[in-house]
């Protein structure tokens, strides 16, 4: 495998310019220890994610939504990042990595200190006023008091895109823009069975040519357009995927 990462590498044009987009799944949280938050049968107190994770849901029951949260927000508190989390890191301080677009809400990227970050789907622990009133504000700790009031008197969400509501859009003109001057883009711990993220791989190796690299225990939707495939837990291939890139380039 350590032959075929040196050659994709070396057929790249002025590989010491390297242009990198990283894109993550959650598969890339696993080793973090990061949970499903459904329940038997997938439910949580007789409900769906998709109808908690919803303007609807909230509506409806913003207590419910809350308590759901918080225990997801409990669980993000209580992980680490991993080996996967720093080794994008370390593209980034050697100037390499143009991009981090997660589609991951637990924000462990940068807490594992990445700067250069898309959170395409947002951070759960971040909030905002349900009424858009402009109010923002942040947790380091699980909330005790919940659903919290928001100072126009709604209620403040977690800024997370819920189902049927659209991705910002900022975020995507600038995914779309990396995506086009990428060299590469590495593929870490996605199915590929979201959408748009599961054109952006698609985009970048027709817009721009991009070399693709999947790191996964399974191949996924991406089989068909891959340049290459590194199967096993990407918090042990990815690391030595960097290392290798590192030091066939310097």
């Amino acid at each position: 495998m350590k032959d075929k990462i040196i050659s994709l590498i070396n057929s790249i044009p002025k590989k010491e310019n390297l242009r990198i987009v990283a894109i993550v799944g959650s598969g890339a949280s696993v080793a973090s220890g990061m949970k499903t938050f459904r329940g038997k049968d997938g439910l949580y107190e007789g409900k769906k994610a998709e109808d908690l994770a919803s303007r609807r849901g909230f509506s409806q029951d913003p207590q419910l939504v809350w308590n759901w949260y918080r225990e997801r927000i409990s669980n993000v508190l209580s992980a680490d990042p991993n080996p996967i989390h720093y080794a994008i890191v370390k593209l980034e301080e050697m100037g390499l990595l143009s991009v981090l677009i997660t589609q991951n809400v637990d924000g462990l990227h940068r807490r594992a200190g990445q700067q250069k970050v898309i959170e395409i789907h947002g951070n759960i622990l971040q909030t905002h006023c349900f009424d858009n009133c402009g109010k923002t504000g942040k947790m380091d700790t699980v909330p005790e008091i919940v659903p919290i009031k928001c100072e126009c008197g709604s209620f403040q969400r977690p800024s997370v895109v819920w189902f049927g509501e659209s991705l910002n859009f900022e975020n995507l003109q600038n995914a779309e823009k990396y995506l086009k001057e990428a060299a590469m883009v590495l593929i870490i711990g996605t199915s590929g069975y979201v959408y748009p993220v599961a054109q952006f791989p698609i985009f970048a190796k027709y817009q721009g040519n991009a070399k693709l690299i999947e790191f996964n225990t399974q191949e996924s939707m991406f089989k068909s357009v891959n340049d290459l495939f590194i199967e096993g837990p990407a918090e042990e291939t990815f690391p030595e995927f960097v290392d290798i890139l590192l030091e066939t380039i310097y």
